[in-house]
């Protein structure tokens, strides 16, 4: 109904411009022809708009308001703004390489000044394992007996560690070093008896067979602590400063060289075939000592020893054991 009287309103307002006969032609109050005609048309348009702009302010519906801005619809706050299709946006900025880091200089420790001791280490174990390997295969059932060959190897399983042990080391890092080589030391000492295997077979039950086995079963045992051993003393070497060598005529490695020749006296002096590990310093007194069979320069534990020096050759020790 609302509607229908805002139409009729709009007809009356277009009637006060210029009426519309039945023929549907628009007619003016005092013109006629071509003047008629352009007046109509008019009249026409100008109907046309009113009634448009009657329909939207009754209530029609009306198109959303032009966006001064050139939108075509207002958003409400809060609303999603859709990315038109093809717009480009803002490139992220370009993500950079990380720049290599310079290499961390590691501190030297006493690992670095061990370094001829540990690849000393390593060949000698590998070859004394040679060597049980070889002997392995001249122990029967029944006899023992070696040919020439198991002789060369077991003697070739001889360590050189000593002459890679640096003079200088604190005694706890001594003990240590001295530790592993005793144990190679000991390991290569229980073939000292080979070479009494190699002229003919004798009788597993044999006393001097009983004795050679028990050498085998003992260097077997330091064999198997041997890794754990070497495990600590590289750990101990890296966790200490490194090793202010004592110059080769000091007493320092006189006194190094004395613990050396104690570790090959127990395990090679005196007919032994090995079994000795060296656990800890063993005390050394400087006294010179003059007795009718000769002259000593004084004691490590109760063993009287001579010391001499040589640039070429370094400190020679002997112990007075047998």
């Amino acid at each position: 109904m609302r509607r229908m009287r805002c139409l009729r309103r709009a007809l009356i307002r277009a009637s006060l411009v210029g009426g519309v006969d039945g023929a549907g032609v628009v007619s003016g109050r005092g013109g006629g022809g071509a003047v008629g005609r352009a007046r109509a048309r008019a009249v026409v348009l100008l109907l046309a708009v009113s009634l448009a702009g009657l329909v939207g302010a009754c209530g029609g519906r009306a198109g959303p308001p032009v966006d001064p801005r050139g939108s075509t619809a207002s958003q409400s706050p809060g609303a999603a703004t859709a990315t038109p299709t093809g717009s480009s946006l803002p490139s992220p900025p370009p993500t950079l390489a990380p720049l290599p880091r310079p290499p961390v200089k590691r501190a030297r420790s006493a690992a670095d000044d061990l370094a001829p001791f540990f690849a000393a280490a390593g060949s000698a174990d590998e070859r004394i394992k040679a060597a049980a390997r070889a002997v392995n295969r001249g122990v029967g059932r029944g006899t023992i007996h070696f040919d020439r060959s198991i002789l060369e190897v077991t003697e070739a399983s001889v360590p050189g560690t000593a002459r890679a042990i640096p003079a200088g080391m604190d005694p706890d890092l001594l003990r240590a070093v001295l530790l592993v080589h005793s144990e190679l030391v000991a390991r290569s000492a229980a073939f000292n008896w080979v070479s009494e295997f190699t002229y003919q077979p004798v009788p597993v039950t044999d006393h001097e067979s009983v004795r050679l086995l028990d050498g085998f079963a003992a260097g077997s045992v330091i064999a198997k602590r041997y890794p754990a051993d070497l495990a600590a003393l590289r750990a101990l070497a890296k966790a200490s400063p490194p090793i202010r060598a004592a110059r080769p005529d000091s007493r320092q490695a006189a006194e190094l060289a004395l613990q050396i020749a104690w570790i090959n006296g127990q395990n090679n002096g005196c007919a032994s075939n090995g079994g000795y590990v060296f656990t800890a310093l063993q005390p050394i007194i400087w006294k010179t000592i003059v007795t009718d069979y000769g002259r000593f320069d004084g004691t490590i534990a109760w063993i009287r020893f001579t010391v001499t020096y040589s640039p070429s050759t370094g400190w020679k020790a002997e112990l007075n054991a047998c």
